[in-house]
Order: C-alpha cells, then sequence, then structure tokens
C-alpha cells in the first residue's frame, strides 16, 4: 500500500533536557510507548502517544540539535 507516517518527532535542543521532559509527561499520566534510552550514535530518545493515540518521539540528535 502507500507509505504512511509511523510517528511524529520533536527534536530536543540537550540531551540533559530528555528525562526531565519524559519525567514531566509521566507525572501529566501521558501513555508512554517505550522509556528513554541511549542509541549508538549519541542520540537519547523516548516514544510516548499523544491524544490521539499517535506515536510520538521526543528526541536528541547530536547533528539535529
Amino acid at each position: 500500500g502507500p507509505p504512511h507516517m509511523d510517528h511524529i518527532g520533536f527534536i530536543i535542543s540537550k540531551i540533559e533536557e530528555v528525562d526531565p521532559c519524559y519525567d514531566f509527561l509521566l507525572s501529566l499520566n501521558i501513555e508512554i510507548f517505550k522509556p528513554p534510552m541511549t542509541h549508538r550514535v549519541g542520540a537519547r530518545s523516548f516514544y510516548c502517544r499523544d491524544p490521539d493515540g499517535n506515536l510520538v518521539q521526543m528526541i536528541y540528535h547530536p547533528p539535529l540539535a
């Protein structure tokens, strides 16, 4: 079938801001899909769902930040 978007991504400017963002969303009872993890390339991210159920990635990625 036609290609589809599997998630929305938001860039976080500093790696130190990823976990506080995760904690904040947890405090609001936002559904977490995958908790924070550090990737081989030095990126750090987590996944949650928005109110409509869309998958959202919050990510610090050095080349993009």
